[in-house]
């Protein structure tokens, strides 16, 4: 038995198999960077595993690794020129850097392989889209749903099409279709609660996001969708409710309990944004974003020695932490310039969408 043992421990192929295995089952629990690690060591046995490569690819685009997953992708073309998967999912990465020929030119490849190909078809469609082929553009994604009636992301795709093309009727329909193929699809519920937004039909936006957060209670996105639609009617207070309690329900997730100091941030409550991000800085000390960002609330206050007793902590754990030098620059300079090049930035949080304090500036997008 142990001679057995040790053989399979030797052989390359039972290895990597069992490292590709290892990563799926991480990859199913949605832990993407420890499937990564495992995809890339069943690549360091054999450089030439099509496989791994191509789950390594849809880890980075989890991971929103978009340049090494084009990578791993376009390796897994060359191993496997054939391989259908791969070529629509570059087609969909070039769809989004809006190079929409080139997508196009995927789809069109795929297609003549298989021209029943239904991904193959949305991807064709939303090319044309992005030409502004309208008419070329929902005969495509008429011709996918044909293809497979069941199938709810193609009716999804058609709904945002449609409403492109102002068939807004069309549209909604589209998306009740897609929650009706699929009554627990987030995306669906939340595509057509923006859609109600959009044609400011408050009450039924508001209905669908609650279903939203019912639905997925530990995801930051539909309280965030929610909050989002109390601001565009002016009920700011119960925008901050919902903040609160997504601090509460997703108080182990960083894009959760970040809100509440974010919305205090935009809306230009300083001394509340102070107060939350103080109580966060004692609730997570290794969260630096919420370092970061509480010396950054310190120093439009004017509090320089409290802001400065923060960089000096953040510089003595990396001293080459671009923010933190940003930020002890502004700690050594006048208070009555420290807010210059500071109010107006934005970025993205991670599945919150709001504007935040960071020094957007200074990170690569």
């Amino acid at each position: 038995m142990a001679v057995s043992v040790g053989g399979c421990h030797r052989d390359p192929a039972v290895a990597k198999r069992k490292y590709l295995e290892s990563g799926d089952r991480y990859y199913a629990k949605e832990k993407y960077r420890e499937a990564a690690i495992q995809y890339q060591n069943a690549l360091k046995i054999d450089p030439r595993y099509a496989q791994a490569h191509y789950q390594l690819a849809q880890c980075y685009l989890r991971l929103a690794n978009w340049t090494g997953a084009y990578q791993e992708l376009l390796r897994v073309i060359d191993l496997n020129p054939d391989d259908a998967k791969a070529h629509i999912a570059v087609g969909n990465l070039l769809l989004a850097a809006r190079k929409f020929p080139d997508a196009q030119q995927r789809a069109e490849l795929v297609l003549k392989k298989d021209p029943n190909n239904v991904d193959a078809r949305v991807l064709l469609a939303n090319a044309y889209a992005g030409q502004e082929d309208v008419q070329a553009s929902l005969q495509e994604m008429q011709e996918a749903i044909q293809l497979a009636p069941g199938k709810p992301e193609t009716y999804l795709n058609m709904a945002l099409l449609q409403l492109s093309a102002k068939q807004t009727e069309q549209a909604e329909q589209s998306f009740k279709k897609a929650i009706e193929l699929d009554p627990k699809s987030l995306t669906a519920i939340l595509g057509l609660g923006n859609f109600y937004a959009g044609q400011r039909r408050w009450a039924e936006a508001e209905q669908q996001f609650r279903r939203g957060i019912e639905l997925e209670p530990n995801k930051a996105l539909p309280r965030v969708a929610l909050a989002r639609l109390y601001l565009a009617q002016g009920q700011k207070s119960q925008a901050e409710q919902v903040f609160a309690d997504a601090k509460k329900a997703l108080s182990d997730q960083p894009e959760g309990y970040r809100m509440l100091g974010d919305f205090y941030f935009v809306s230009g409550d300083l001394d509340k944004a102070a107060a939350e991000y103080a109580s966060l800085y004692r609730e997570h000390p290794k969260d630096h974003t919420v370092k970061k960002d509480y010396a950054q609330v310190l120093i439009m206050r004017g509090r320089l020695q409290e802001a400065g007793q923060l960089t000096d902590e953040m510089l003595k754990q990396n001293p080459k932490d671009v923010d933190g030098l940003v930020l002890r620059g502004q700690t050594q300079r006048r208070p009555s310039v420290i807010r210059v090049g500071v109010e107006g930035r934005t970025r993205q949080c991670r599945g919150a969408l709001l504007p935040r304090p960071g020094l957007q500036s200074q990170r690569k997008p």
